[in-house]
């Protein structure tokens, strides 16, 4: 008889580790940053916002340095999380606009300002 109950319970034990992974996945999707966190505000549609992507991309901006990326149009919690790192600033909401980069303590905002702010952390 203990035999016919090992498996059902390996099964078990199976499915709770996996649930138990996907949960922790998805509370850490729906964490929000840290204040230290440096984070790099955007918009979809925004062309400035583009320009400084095609920088990242032209060098390789995020695989040397480590930071997030929130689009704000589409997002209230992201455009809320931009506010909040504004303010830290001393930023307004009327003074509030993308491309905003977040570096943990300071913001720099438009595309010119943030690009370079990645030049001299990378040296370029």
């Amino acid at each position: 008889m203990k035999k016919d109950l090992i498996f059902p319970i390996i099964i078990a034990v199976a499915v709770l580790v996996v649930i138990g992974v996907f949960v922790g996945i998805i509370k850490a999707k729906n964490t929000p940053p840290t204040d230290n966190t440096m984070i790099f505000f955007y918009g979809d549609t925004c062309p400035h916002c583009q320009l400084v992507e095609e920088f990242f991309a032209e060098n390789n901006v995020t695989e040397k340095i480590e930071f997030e990326q929130l689009e704000v149009y589409n997002s209230v919690a992201n455009a809320k999380t931009m506010a909040d790192r504004a303010a830290k600033c001393g930023l307004s909401k009327e003074q509030l606009g993308v491309p905003l980069l977040w570096t943990g303590s300071e913001c720099f905002g438009g595309d010119v300002d943030i690009i370079n702010y990645f030049k001299e952390k990378l040296g370029l």
